[in-house]
Protein backbone atom coordinates (compact mmCIF):
# COMPACT_ATOMS: atom_id res chain seq x y z
CA UNK A 1 0.00 0.00 0.00
CA UNK A 2 1.21 3.49 -0.82
CA UNK A 3 2.24 5.90 1.90
CA UNK A 4 -0.25 8.70 2.47
CA UNK A 5 0.47 12.40 2.84
CA UNK A 6 -1.91 15.29 3.34
CA UNK A 7 -2.12 18.18 0.92
CA UNK A 8 -0.53 20.39 3.55
CA UNK A 9 2.35 17.96 4.04
CA UNK A 10 2.80 17.75 0.27
CA UNK A 11 3.02 21.54 0.01
CA UNK A 12 5.47 21.80 2.89
CA UNK A 13 7.72 18.95 1.72
CA UNK A 14 7.25 18.82 -2.03
CA UNK A 15 10.95 18.39 -2.83
CA UNK A 16 11.45 15.49 -0.44
CA UNK A 17 8.23 13.77 -1.48
CA UNK A 18 9.03 14.08 -5.18
CA UNK A 19 12.49 12.60 -4.54
CA UNK A 20 10.77 9.63 -2.92
CA UNK A 21 8.49 9.22 -5.95
CA UNK A 22 11.48 9.55 -8.26
CA UNK A 23 13.10 6.79 -6.21
CA UNK A 24 10.22 4.45 -7.00
CA UNK A 25 7.73 5.00 -4.17
CA UNK A 26 4.02 5.48 -4.69
CA UNK A 27 2.39 8.11 -2.48
CA UNK A 28 -1.31 8.82 -2.04
CA UNK A 29 -2.35 12.42 -1.36
CA UNK A 30 -5.30 12.59 1.02
CA UNK A 31 -7.77 15.29 1.95
CA UNK A 32 -10.44 14.83 4.60
CA UNK A 33 -9.48 11.17 4.88
CA UNK A 34 -9.92 10.27 1.21
CA UNK A 35 -7.39 9.85 -1.56
CA UNK A 36 -7.50 12.76 -4.00
CA UNK A 37 -4.35 11.96 -6.00
CA UNK A 38 -1.73 9.31 -6.42
CA UNK A 39 1.89 10.11 -7.10
CA UNK A 40 3.88 7.37 -8.78
CA UNK A 41 6.92 7.12 -10.97
CA UNK A 42 6.29 7.11 -14.73
CA UNK A 43 6.40 3.76 -16.50
CA UNK A 44 9.77 2.77 -17.92
CA UNK A 45 10.55 4.35 -21.27
CA UNK A 46 10.25 2.02 -24.20
CA UNK A 47 12.40 3.87 -26.69
CA UNK A 48 15.03 2.49 -28.98
CA UNK A 49 18.41 4.19 -29.02
CA UNK A 50 19.15 6.06 -32.24
CA UNK A 51 22.15 3.80 -32.87
CA UNK A 52 19.83 0.76 -33.12
CA UNK A 53 16.92 2.45 -34.88
CA UNK A 54 18.67 4.33 -37.69
CA UNK A 55 20.28 1.30 -39.35
CA UNK A 56 16.84 -0.33 -39.52
CA UNK A 57 15.16 2.54 -41.37
CA UNK A 58 17.91 4.63 -42.93
CA UNK A 59 18.05 2.92 -46.32
CA UNK A 60 14.41 1.89 -46.58
CA UNK A 61 12.45 3.42 -49.44
CA UNK A 62 9.82 5.99 -48.57
CA UNK A 63 6.41 5.97 -50.24
CA UNK A 64 6.80 8.63 -52.99
CA UNK A 65 3.15 9.67 -52.58
CA UNK A 66 3.77 10.45 -48.93
CA UNK A 67 6.80 12.52 -49.88
CA UNK A 68 4.69 14.51 -52.37
CA UNK A 69 2.03 15.15 -49.73
CA UNK A 70 4.61 16.30 -47.21
CA UNK A 71 6.24 18.55 -49.81
CA UNK A 72 2.86 20.20 -50.45
CA UNK A 73 2.30 20.74 -46.75
CA UNK A 74 5.77 22.12 -46.07
CA UNK A 75 7.40 23.19 -49.38
CA UNK A 76 10.61 24.35 -47.73
CA UNK A 77 10.99 21.15 -45.70
CA UNK A 78 11.87 20.94 -42.06
CA UNK A 79 15.35 19.46 -42.24
CA UNK A 80 17.78 17.83 -44.61
CA UNK A 81 15.57 14.72 -44.95
CA UNK A 82 13.79 16.39 -47.86
CA UNK A 83 17.04 16.80 -49.74
CA UNK A 84 18.00 13.18 -49.08
CA UNK A 85 14.63 12.00 -50.37
CA UNK A 86 14.92 14.17 -53.49
CA UNK A 87 18.33 12.65 -54.22
CA UNK A 88 16.95 9.17 -53.63
CA UNK A 89 13.82 9.60 -55.76
CA UNK A 90 14.98 12.31 -58.13
CA UNK A 91 13.94 15.93 -58.45
CA UNK A 92 10.73 15.11 -60.33
CA UNK A 93 8.82 14.12 -57.18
Amino acid sequence: MADEVSIEELRANLDAIMRRVYGGEEIAVVSDGRVVAELKPPPPQTWVPKERYLPLVENRPVDPELFKLLAELEPEGTDDQGERLKRFYGEDL
